[in-house]
């Protein structure tokens, strides 16, 4: 099977997007305004088993200033047509102008069940458990923090009765992420309570164009709103 065919380069160039960013930071210093640089690729190896890989570069546009480089690796097993089971990892590289510069590692496993359907709404619900570890350069200490993450979503088409070829769709989701477990680690980088709202294109099986708003409440009671582009294929 050769997954770096013509196809595939020309589908990983479909999936890249950029991203810029107008938010309220969720680390200890109040940087507002960041832009970022995202990717999300793509290969389906079988009918049971897919791959994912993200990279991201985000900096702050404001001082004092950060820099933070993301790789993800994910890998999805298909276990039902409702029901699917995922694992990876998560390399970030934190540097920083004030603060220590810093890596941090996160492994993690979740469960995703397609249930509800009704009318034309399409749900799906995501467990997922992650181990957090940062190590901090300059001090040379370890901190580590156990996180769950629960989400619901749903695709609305609106064209069409369900989501096929050529579909403009409404996207809704709501997220709770727990830091109940474990120490705490400095630079938490998600909110408590994220709310999503958007609007989505499907043109094909591979290829699905999205806009989406983000609303947030974080662990330190800030408050904001991002807005991002992103170009996923499933």
């Amino acid at each position: 099977m050769k997954i770096f065919s013509l196809k595939t380069l020309l589908f990983l160039f479909i999936t890249f997007s950029v991203t810029v960013i107008n938010a309220y930071s969720q680390v200890d210093t109040d940087y507002e305004k960041q832009s970022w640089i995202m990717g999300f690729f793509n290969w389906r190896l079988n009918e049971k088993w897919v791959f994912n890989q993200d990279i991201a570069y985000q900096h702050s546009l404001e001082s004092p200033t950060f820099t933070r480089i993301l790789t993800r690796a994910q890998i999805n097993r298909q276990i039902t047509g409702m029901f699917s089971l995922h694992g990876g990892l998560n390399l970030i590289l934190k540097m920083y102008e004030v603060d220590d510069n810093a890596i941090e590692i996160r492994p993690w496993l979740g469960a995703k069940l397609r249930w509800p359907y009704f009318w034309r709404f399409n749900f799906s619900q995501y467990l997922r458990f992650e181990q957090k570890f940062e190590h901090t350069l300059v001090a040379n200490d370890w901190e580590n923090n156990f996180r769950v993450r629960y989400k619901i979503s749903s695709n609305i088409p609106i064209n069409h009765s369900a989501l096929k070829d050529k579909t403009l769709y409404g996207l809704i989701a709501y997220e709770f992420l727990s830091y109940s477990f474990g120490d705490d680690i400095r630079f938490t980088s998600a909110a408590a309570h994220r709310f999503d709202l958007g609007l989505g294109y499907r043109q094909n099986t591979k290829t699905r164009y999205e806009a989406m708003l983000l609303a947030f409440n974080s662990r330190d009671e800030l408050t904001g709103v991002r807005q991002f582009g992103k170009i996923p294929a499933k």
